[in-house]
């Protein structure tokens, strides 16, 4: 495996402003660290094979920034970055951060094929993307809001577990996953499942529906 390093030029030693990054699809294997003032495009390093990801004390990012990164093992984040941290090998935003699509409380961003979610996240948002590995998810009674496609193509997929105080469920939030069956905690107060698909409790809507979906 290779080994890449991300870091800004800087000239004299002067700090340098926020930068950009975007458009590194498929460039790299092996251990990426990226270090320095970055904002992280949506889906900027999408499609490589990543097996550990080091982020420093300034990086921020968007959605999708890592998506179909199947490989992912490991991820790390410098104790000292407001916007980002780890846990349960999950990589969860603050508050403090401005580019993610739930800016209010812990939002989960990446997620790898043995990520657990851990309680005290709030909100998800394009964390499962292309793990082939993965055969079951748990939200936790924590979260509250679901995003917009939160787990694509993840074929082995066969079971998601939906906590009982999720009241938001996004456009598209499951796709890809032929194998895939939902539970949604029976307490919960906003949705339901039917025939493998999600119902909007309030109006009996049809929410969501599914590879395996009978309405």
């Amino acid at each position: 495996h290779k080994n890449y390093t991300i870091k800004p030029y800087t000239h004299s030693g002067e700090k340098i402003g926020f930068f950009d990054i975007g458009a590194c699809e498929g460039n790299f294997t092996g251990t990426l660290t990226i270090d320095g003032d970055f904002y992280l495009k949506n889906s900027s390093f999408a499609k490589n094979d990543i097996t550990k990801l080091v982020l420093g004390e300034r990086i921020d990012f968007g959605w999708e920034v890592f998506a179909y990164n199947d490989k992912l093992k490991k991820i790390v984040v410098d104790k000292n970055n407001p916007y980002l941290y780890v846990e349960n090998n999950c990589l969860i935003s603050t508050s403090q951060s401005q580019y993610v699509e739930f800016t209010e409380g812990k939002c989960l961003l990446l997620a790898t094929n043995d990520s657990v979610i851990p309680d005290g996240v709030e909100s998800i948002s394009g964390a499962f993307y292309g793990l082939t590995k993965i055969k079951e998810i748990i939200l936790p009674d924590s979260v509250t809001k679901i995003g917009f496609g939160i787990i694509q193509d993840c074929p082995n997929l066969e079971r998601l577990y939906i906590g009982k105080n999720v009241k938001e469920i996004r456009a598209n939030p499951f796709a890809g996953c032929p194998k895939l069956n939902i539970e949604i905690d029976p307490e919960n107060p906003y949705f339901r499942v039917e025939g493998n698909c999600i119902i909007k409790k309030e109006g009996n809507v049809l929410w969501t529906a599914f590879d395996k979906s009978v309405i």
